[in-house]
Protein backbone atom coordinates (compact mmCIF):
# COMPACT_ATOMS: atom_id res chain seq x y z
CA UNK A 1 0.00 0.00 0.00
CA UNK A 2 1.52 3.30 -1.05
CA UNK A 3 1.12 6.08 1.46
CA UNK A 4 1.09 9.34 -0.47
CA UNK A 5 -0.25 11.78 2.12
CA UNK A 6 1.23 12.61 5.51
CA UNK A 7 -2.19 12.20 7.13
CA UNK A 8 -2.20 8.56 6.02
CA UNK A 9 0.93 7.73 8.02
CA UNK A 10 0.04 5.85 11.18
CA UNK A 11 2.84 3.34 11.69
CA UNK A 12 6.62 3.18 11.50
CA UNK A 13 6.38 1.07 8.35
CA UNK A 14 4.05 3.58 6.70
CA UNK A 15 6.42 6.40 7.68
CA UNK A 16 9.34 4.57 6.05
CA UNK A 17 7.28 3.96 2.92
CA UNK A 18 6.17 7.59 2.86
CA UNK A 19 9.75 8.88 3.07
CA UNK A 20 10.91 6.46 0.36
CA UNK A 21 8.03 7.54 -1.90
CA UNK A 22 8.87 11.18 -1.26
CA UNK A 23 12.53 10.55 -2.18
CA UNK A 24 11.45 8.75 -5.36
CA UNK A 25 9.22 11.69 -6.32
CA UNK A 26 12.11 14.10 -5.88
CA UNK A 27 14.39 11.84 -7.94
CA UNK A 28 11.91 11.53 -10.80
CA UNK A 29 10.24 14.95 -10.74
CA UNK A 30 12.74 17.21 -8.99
CA UNK A 31 12.00 20.12 -11.31
CA UNK A 32 8.55 20.40 -9.70
CA UNK A 33 9.92 21.04 -6.21
CA UNK A 34 11.21 24.26 -4.70
CA UNK A 35 13.75 23.03 -2.11
CA UNK A 36 16.11 20.39 -3.49
CA UNK A 37 19.27 21.04 -1.50
CA UNK A 38 19.55 19.90 2.10
CA UNK A 39 20.00 23.50 3.23
CA UNK A 40 16.94 24.76 1.35
CA UNK A 41 14.82 21.80 2.46
CA UNK A 42 15.71 22.19 6.14
CA UNK A 43 15.25 25.98 6.00
CA UNK A 44 11.82 25.50 4.44
CA UNK A 45 10.94 22.88 7.07
CA UNK A 46 11.80 25.38 9.82
CA UNK A 47 9.80 28.16 8.15
CA UNK A 48 6.78 25.91 7.59
CA UNK A 49 6.88 24.67 11.19
CA UNK A 50 6.98 28.26 12.40
CA UNK A 51 3.90 29.08 10.30
CA UNK A 52 2.04 25.77 10.63
CA UNK A 53 -0.75 27.28 12.77
CA UNK A 54 -1.87 29.17 9.67
CA UNK A 55 -1.68 26.07 7.48
CA UNK A 56 -3.96 24.07 9.74
CA UNK A 57 -6.20 27.05 10.41
CA UNK A 58 -6.66 27.78 6.69
CA UNK A 59 -7.75 24.19 6.15
CA UNK A 60 -10.10 24.32 9.13
CA UNK A 61 -8.10 21.63 10.91
CA UNK A 62 -7.02 21.44 14.52
CA UNK A 63 -3.34 21.65 15.31
CA UNK A 64 -1.79 18.25 16.03
CA UNK A 65 -1.46 17.65 19.76
CA UNK A 66 0.72 14.54 19.97
CA UNK A 67 3.79 15.57 18.02
CA UNK A 68 7.11 14.42 19.41
CA UNK A 69 9.53 17.21 18.52
CA UNK A 70 12.55 15.47 20.02
CA UNK A 71 11.92 12.37 17.93
CA UNK A 72 11.48 14.38 14.73
CA UNK A 73 14.72 16.26 15.52
CA UNK A 74 16.52 12.94 16.02
CA UNK A 75 15.38 11.67 12.60
CA UNK A 76 16.49 14.86 10.85
CA UNK A 77 19.86 14.90 12.62
CA UNK A 78 20.59 11.22 12.03
CA UNK A 79 19.68 11.45 8.34
CA UNK A 80 22.49 13.95 7.75
CA UNK A 81 25.11 11.25 8.38
CA UNK A 82 23.35 7.89 8.01
CA UNK A 83 24.55 5.88 5.01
Amino acid sequence: MAVSRPSGVQTREEFIEFIRNLAAEVASRGEEFENLTTHDYLSAAAAWTEDMDGYFGNLGLSMPRNENWSFIATILTAALRYE
